[in-house]
């Protein structure tokens, strides 16, 4: 990676209230857990696509095609916990309900760069938000009680992930509001 390239994906954010509510959630997590790297509140979002190393001369094609999609304001619900064995280690997320604008939206996202030189990638797409990398449980994931609930999205953004004094740091680089 070059040292002006950029680590970019595609993701819908929430506004600070939601951002509390992930936090509780995300708490929660925590006092089951023996070990693990918990999610920071400014870093809450629900991952559209990701794609990877971008050069800065790229950037406009990713922001112009942001611009391009046509998102809806939206309510998501939240209704399960999950986790993705990474390596061996667990990944643990909040899943979200089937809702097909968000659906359609991603799609139309994997449909825009596959006309770009970024590939979009080539795995189901399951949208979760996640709580913590690396998790060690002291109890079984299934024991934990997630009461549903639900998530107004904020906006859509072209978002960096960089890490500053050894803290991971997610940086919207362009952004559409979604207001009713």
């Amino acid at each position: 990676m070059m040292s002006s390239d950029k680590r970019c994906f595609f993701a819908l954010t929430f506004a600070d209230e939601a951002k509390s509510r992930l936090s509780q959630e995300r708490d929660t997590l925590k006092a089951h857990a023996d070990n693990g790297t918990f999610t920071h509140s400014e870093n809450f979002h629900l991952t559209l696509e990701f794609i990877g190393d971008v050069a800065s001369e790229q950037l406009p094609t990713l922001k112009g095609l942001l611009h391009e999609l046509e998102c809806a304001p939206m309510v998501l619900r939240i209704d399960r916990l999950g986790h993705f064995n990474i390596k061996g280690r667990q990944l643990v997320w909040l899943g979200v309900a089937e809702h097909p604008p968000l659906m359609t939206l991603q799609s139309e996202l994997r449909m825009k760069l596959a006309d770009t030189p970024f590939s979009p990638e080539n795995r189901s797409y399951i949208p979760h938000i996640t709580l913590g990398r690396h998790v060690v449980l002291n109890t079984r994931l299934k024991a934990l009680h997630l009461e549903p609930f639900t998530l107004p999205v904020h906006s859509i953004a072209l978002m960096e992930s960089k890490r500053v004094d050894n803290k991971l740091i997610y940086e919207a680089l362009e952004e559409v509001l979604l207001s009713p």
